[in-house]
């Protein structure tokens, strides 16, 4: 609502030939006002530091204000004229809008939930393919490695077959053969020794090879027999070692680390009577 100027002024008439144009004073005013002309407000009584009444203040402020307001009719040239737009809304369109707005925001926040909740589905679906693909990654690895191991193992057992040929060939150099082996070298002891120089040499190359490839050789002799490392190809009866003991190693077992790329091949203890 707004307040517009009217085209056309409203002529006013003298306030003398407007019949009770004056507002009517009451009697008590007007011997309020004839008992105290100079008095029109409450800081006037306050002023002058007189006990004021609570009934007569109201009263004078009544007064006060009725005097205004006839000043401002007095001085008023033309009635302002009141109109209405059609585009300011009502309340109760107000709140209709208000009302749609509201089920729009609910409808809105219904499906951010609905999103949301497929979104987490998806989230936990992609988390169980991941989790999939590490599981299987990890099994690949294992069976990778084994594979490796395998492929290794069986490369070091050929190489180990040759050490512990050459081992067992070794202990037989240090005897010289015949000499009717070598009746043909007039210094044949000389031609033995360079031939189980190279000989060795040979050996301690392999047996490098091994220790640098973290293969060692098992300990066996007075030990429990263990089949997880061992393999008992004789047995001895007696009572002069505990049962199930390591009395003989025939042949020498292998490790890498913990994990075993040869058994060993030993004879065991039982005792009499006793299976």
């Amino acid at each position: 609502m707004r307040i517009t100027k009217p085209e056309t002024s409203i002529p006013m008439k003298d306030e003398s030939q407007i019949p009770n144009s004056r507002i009517p004073v009451s009697e008590e005013e007007s011997l309020i006002e004839i008992q105290n002309p100079e008095i029109l407000n409450v800081e006037d009584l306050a002023g002058k530091n007189e006990p004021v009444n609570t009934d007569i203040c109201l009263e004078l402020r009544k007064t006060e204000m009725e005097r205004d307001f006839r000043q401002w009719l007095n001085e008023l040239s033309e009635i302002p004229r009141v109109e209405f737009t059609d585009d300011e809304p009502d309340i109760y369109s107000f709140y209709e809008e208000l009302c749609v707005l509201r089920n729009e925001v609910r409808k809105g926040g219904r499906r951010n939930h609905d999103v949301l909740t497929r979104f987490g589905e998806s989230l936990a679906g992609f988390q169980n393919v991941l989790v999939d693909i590490q599981n299987r990654l990890g099994q690949a690895d294992a069976r990778k490695k084994e594979e490796e191991l395998l492929a290794n193992k069986r490369r070091f057992l050929a190489v180990i077959d040759v050490f512990e040929r050459m081992g067992r060939l070794k202990e037989r150099l240090y005897t010289p053969p015949k000499k009717k082996l070598f009746k043909n070298y007039g210094n044949w002891e000389n031609v033995w020794n360079r031939f189980r120089e190279g000989f060795e040499i040979t050996y301690s190359y392999l047996e490098n090879l091994l220790k640098n490839e973290g293969i060692t050789k098992m300990e066996t002799l007075g030990r429990l027999f263990d089949p997880g490392q061992m393999n008992a190809v004789a047995v001895e009866y007696t009572d002069k070692h505990l049962p199930h003991m390591v009395i003989e190693e025939i042949s020498p077992g292998f490790l890498q680390g913990e994990r075993v790329i040869k058994l060993a091949e030993v004879k065991i203890s039982k005792t009499q009577g006793r299976v």
